[in-house]
C-alpha cells in the first residue's frame, strides 16, 4: 500500500497493483502474430501490415522471446503454428475482435456484417434474398465473400459468419443447422422431349457434375442401386463443372441432367425452366450449417443469423411439394 499526503493532514491510501499483474507482451508483436497466423504467411502479413517481411520476423521473435516459446515452425515453403501457437491464437484473435467491436461501438460506425460461403450457395440461394434483408434492415449492410479460401485460414477470425456444407449430417449441432440438401435430377423440357426419361435408361443420358469428384451423384447412384460397373462409364462421359450453379445452368441449356439441391432450383421448377427428370423422390444427402463464435458475435451479426434461419425455414416449407413429386402431378399441375 502507498499513501500520499493531502490538505488537512488526510492520508489517502492507494493500492499498487503492478506487482500483481505482469505487463502484457508488446501489442505490436501480438498484432503481427495475429496477422501471420490468420494468413499462414509472413509475406502476406507483411503486405497487410505495410512492413517488410524481415520486420514481421523481428516482431515474431520479440513475442517468442517474451513468452519463452516457439509460435511457428518455419519450413522451406510454408509455416505452421506450433502447439503453443495453436493454443495462443484463438485468444489473440478473439481479443482483437472484441477490441474492434468495442471501438466501432464507441465511434458509432456501422461496419458491414461479414459472411463467407461457397460460390454455389451464394449464387443459387443467398444473394437473391439480400434485397429483402436490406428492406427489413435498411441501416445494416452485408459484406459477402464467396471466393475460394484456404482451409488453413481461420475464417471466423476474419468473418462474423460462415455458411458451410457437409455430407456428414451427424456432426452438426441442431443449433447451427440451416438447410437440408434434397437432391433431385432435373433437366430442361427441351432435353426431356428428345430423350426417353426413365431411370433404367440413365446410362443413355449425360450427367452434369458439380465437381470432378461427383460427390453428389455417387451416393445418389448407389442409393438407386446402380453398381460400380454402371457408375464408372456414366461418370466418364459426364460433363464436370466447378460448382452446382454451373451444373444447373448447363441443365437449363439442355446439355444433360443435373442433380440439383431443391433449394437452389425452386424458382426454376416453379417457372418450368427446369423439370424433374424422373418419377422419383428427392434424395436427402447433406446439410448447410452456420459457423460463428457465439461468445462474441455482435448484435448486428446475430440479427443476420436470425434472419437467415427464418429464410431457411421458409425455403424448407416451400420445397416440400417437390420432394415427392410424381410425373402425373407435374403434367396436371
Amino acid at each position: 500500500m502507498l499513501y500520499k499526503e493531502q490538505d488537512r493532514g488526510i492520508k489517502v491510501f492507494l493500492t499498487k497493483y503492478d506487482h500483481l499483474m505482469p505487463p502484457l507482451p508488446p501489442l505490436k508483436a501480438i498484432r503481427t502474430f495475429e496477422v501471420v497466423a490468420r494468413n499462414n504467411s509472413f509475406t502476406i502479413a507483411a503486405e497487410e501490415l505495410l512492413i517488410s517481411p524481415s520486420a514481421v520476423s523481428q516482431q515474431i521473435k520479440i513475442l517468442e522471446d517474451y513468452l519463452g516459446v516457439r509460435l511457428f515452425r518455419r519450413k522451406p515453403k510454408t509455416i505452421e503454428l506450433t502447439e503453443d501457437g495453436e493454443q495462443f491464437y484463438p485468444a489473440v484473435a478473439q481479443a482483437f475482435s472484441l477490441l474492434n467491436n468495442a471501438s466501432l461501438s464507441l465511434s458509432n460506425r456501422h461496419m458491414p456484417i461479414s459472411i463467407a460461403t461457397s460460390a454455389s450457395f451464394a449464387m443459387a440461394w443467398l444473394i437473391g434474398r439480400f434485397a429483402a434483408f436490406e428492406k427489413t434492415y435498411p441501416n445494416l449492410s452485408v459484406y459477402l465473400n464467396a471466393a475460394p479460401k484456404s482451409v488453413s485460414n481461420n475464417v471466423l477470425s476474419v468473418y462474423d459468419i460462415e455458411v458451410v456444407y457437409t455430407a456428414d449430417r451427424k456432426e452438426i449441432d441442431e443449433k447451427f443447422h440451416l438447410l437440408d440438401e434434397f437432391l433431385l435430377p432435373v433437366c430442361s423440357s427441351s432435353y426431356a422431349e428428345k430423350h426417353t426419361m426413365e431411370l433404367q435408361n440413365l446410362s443413355d443420358h449425360r450427367l452434369l457434375l458439380n465437381s470432378p469428384e461427383a460427390n453428389d451423384w455417387r451416393p445418389w447412384l448407389k442409393h438407386h442401386d446402380f453398381i460400380s460397373s454402371d457408375i464408372k462409364p456414366m461418370l466418364k462421359k459426364a460433363i464436370s463443372l466447378p460448382t452446382d450453379a454451373n451444373a444447373i445452368e448447363m441443365a437449363v441449356g439442355g446439355y444433360g441432367i443435373a442433380l440439383a439441391n431443391l433449394h437452389y432450383v425452386l424458382e426454376k421448377l416453379e417457372k418450368g425452366i427446369l423439370i424433374p427428370a424422373f418419377d422419383i423422390d428427392a434424395f436427402l444427402l447433406g446439410v448447410h450449417y452456420l459457423r460463428y463464435n457465439d461468445s462474441y458475435t455482435s448484435s448486428t451479426a446475430k440479427t443476420l443469423i436470425k434472419w437467415l434461419s427464418k429464410e431457411a425455414q421458409n425455403s424448407s416449407l416451400t420445397i416440400c411439394k417437390w420432394k415427392r413429386l410424381r410425373k402425373y402431378d407435374f403434367e396436371h399441375s
